[in-house]
């Protein structure tokens, strides 16, 4: 074979071949940034925030009978191929797109402090839910998992969430 390395005497065994090109991982990066504009953070008609959404992200969701849930994201949007129902008595149907993540608990009594429940298991949303992304909640206790939301980024995404007629 020395010198005839384009050659193969056999190709029954190596079958069709492909090519693909793979991406460096900082053009795959580039590609899930979230748009400079900082409302966008905050905005979007859809899965469009949920697109954006990355494994650690901070996320808000819409909810019912509470101002919003807080979670942090453990799987980007995926689809599903089968009913998925959690521990947390979600159920997401077929072929719908969700992300995956882990509870925030309000701290009772104390609005701007979340304890990271990650040991209660994950849920799946549906994407379209996602309402606020990419926040910064800084670590206050690392024992008991506590983390600080301001009032004003509070106020901010509980704006973000979609007006309900009563």
């Amino acid at each position: 074979m020395k010198g005839h390395w384009r050659t193969c005497s056999s190709k029954s065994y190596a079958g069709k071949w492909t090519h693909k090109a793979l991406k460096p991982l900082s053009e795959v990066a580039e590609e899930t940034e979230v748009p400079e504009d900082e409302a966008a953070m905050f905005e979007g008609s859809q899965d469009m925030l949920s697109e954006y959404l990355i494994e650690g992200d901070n996320f808000a969701v819409n909810a019912e009978g509470v101002d919003f849930f807080l979670l942090r994201c453990t799987k980007r949007k995926w689809m599903t191929d089968c009913i998925l129902r959690d521990k947390w008595k979600k159920k997401c149907d077929k072929n719908t797109y969700v992300v995956t993540g882990c509870y925030y608990q309000q701290q009772e009594g104390d609005p701007n402090h979340y304890t990271l429940i990650d040991d209660r298991g994950v849920t799946n949303l549906y994407s379209h839910l996602v309402r606020a992304i990419k926040f910064d909640m800084p670590l206050v206790d690392a024992t008991s998992k506590t983390y600080y939301l301001s009032p004003e980024l509070h106020e901010t995404i509980y704006n973000a969430m979609p007006y309900e007629a009563a």
